[in-house]
């Protein structure tokens, strides 16, 4: 049976490595980004926050061996990527180490127990956020066309509902209650704390971490410069159409990422939409099907010996059903929209730097073209430039994860001196120039 806790019985024994492993749409950006964005204060309190980046994805994917959406080989990243994190986790001299990353979710039985391997049974901690299911619906909807997906919202639903096996990666990360019962079955049930995210209060999932972590009160800070609101309805609907044209067109999953996440969705995110715009609300009759499972999950949470914080009734919350507002026509995408978009694709093929758009491009055999051949030739050398400035890139993150795991390395007193001398060298170097003046 669960054992529910109070924010004070959260904290986690100092040794311990927490992997929170999300599951999508849980609040995981905005936590990530208070993670990173306060790892030096952390740091001061007694927290490695682990990570080469605010999400290291590709470690993630590459220790839980899910393909990686960068490339078209449809191959997991390379495991030095993991290695890098795991090389960070292990050198912390700080009591307690910290790593964020709702792919976790997606591990098959096989891909937790490597993760457990790897960081090792008896340090890991895995915390579980969850929210209402009818909530996550819409939102893992427009993060499944912002990844690729071409599915009309209701073709999708009677899918998720009426053939559930037809969409094995959503179940797997959102029945919640399976989810906990296989990382409890590797880790064991008194290392797997589960925490219900108050959807009234956007900061309480930074407050539970504090706790859970034992940070100060209000370490954690929301970050407003981080845009991650939920995309309106004629928003997914233009990014669902420009996906429909970019797969007829043959292109290549790498530089849909590439255009997408890195471009089209931030930019879309960073437009304020008028206040008429239709949200992606779910027919009632989705929401109805929602009950049960939330019931059941709810039930099968209850079931286990894991630790709770948080009230589970608040995964029954329902949002408005699409007839309850009387949203029942079909949504066009609007023009602004559509520029908008556009626009964001420009960005993210770097064209709007300089680059050319076609070094990233995966093309199609060239055809009966009698140009085709030294079209093709060009192509070949622009891709082969884009590699070779990708290339360089990593190895530019590279060195800073080294140079940032050297500095780790240095023992607490040291970094500290360092750093009162550096302040000191600050004053000086003042207290000079005004000198100077006079």
């Amino acid at each position: 049976m669960v054992r529910i806790v109070s924010a004070d019985e959260l904290l986690v024994p100092e040794g311990s490595h927490v992997l929170h492993i999300g599951p999508h749409k849980t609040g995981t950006t905005s936590l990530q980004s208070a993670l990173f964005n306060s790892r030096d204060a952390l740091a001061e309190q007694g927290v490695r926050f682990v990570g080469y980046n605010r999400h290291p994805i590709s470690a993630i994917l590459a220790i839980t061996g899910r393909r990686s959406p960068f490339t078209d080989s449809g191959r997991p990243p390379g495991m030095d990527r993991w290695d890098e994190v795991l090389g960070a986790m292990r050198s912390a001299e700080e009591p307690r180490t910290v790593l964020s990353s709702e792919f976790f979710a997606d591990a098959d039985d096989e891909g937790i127990q490597r993760v457990v391997d790897a960081v090792g049974a008896d340090r890991i901690q895995v915390v579980v956020t969850l929210r209402p299911l009818a909530k996550i619906i819409p939102s893992q909807w427009q993060q499944f066309i912002q990844s690729g997906r071409i599915d009309p919202l209701d073709e999708w639903l009677h899918r998720v509902f009426e053939d559930p096996g037809a969409e094995p990666t959503f179940w797997r990360r959102h029945r919640h209650d399976r989810l906990i019962e296989r990382w409890a079955a590797v880790v064991g049930p008194e290392r797997v704390r589960v925490v219900v995210v108050d959807d009234s209060d956007h900061s309480s999932i930074l407050r539970s971490f504090e706790s859970l972590l034992g940070l100060t009160p209000g370490t954690l800070v929301v970050d407003r410069s981080k845009s991650n609101r939920s995309l309106t309805l004629g928003e997914v609907e233009a990014v669902r159409l420009f996906n429909t044209a970019f797969w007829n067109a043959r292109l290549g999953m790498a530089l849909h990422t590439k255009v997408m996440r890195s471009g089209a969705a931030h930019f879309l995110q960073e437009r304020r939409p008028e206040k008429d715009e239709r949200k992606i609300l779910l027919p009632q009759w989705a929401l109805d099907a929602a009950e049960p499972v939330s019931r059941a999950i709810i039930d099968g949470v209850r079931a286990t010996d894991v630790l709770l914080a948080g009230d589970l009734e608040l995964l029954t919350a329902q949002p408005h059903s699409r007839e309850e507002v009387g949203e029942t026509e079909p949504v066009t995408a609007d023009p602004v929209v559509a520029a908008r978009l556009a626009m964001g694709v420009l960005l993210g093929t770097d064209a709007a730097t300089g680059a050319d758009p076609a070094a990233a491009v995966t093309t199609v055999a060239p055809g009966e073209d009698p140009r085709a051949a030294a079209l093709e030739a060009a192509r070949q050398e622009l891709r082969r430039e884009a590699q070779a400035r990708a290339a360089a890139a990593e190895e530019a993150q590279r060195e800073r994860a080294a140079q940032a795991a050297a500095y780790a390395r240095i023992p607490r007193p040291r970094r500290f001196a360092a750093r009162a001398l550096r302040a000191a060298a600050r004053r000086a170097r003042g207290l000079a120039r005004r000198f100077d003046g006079r």
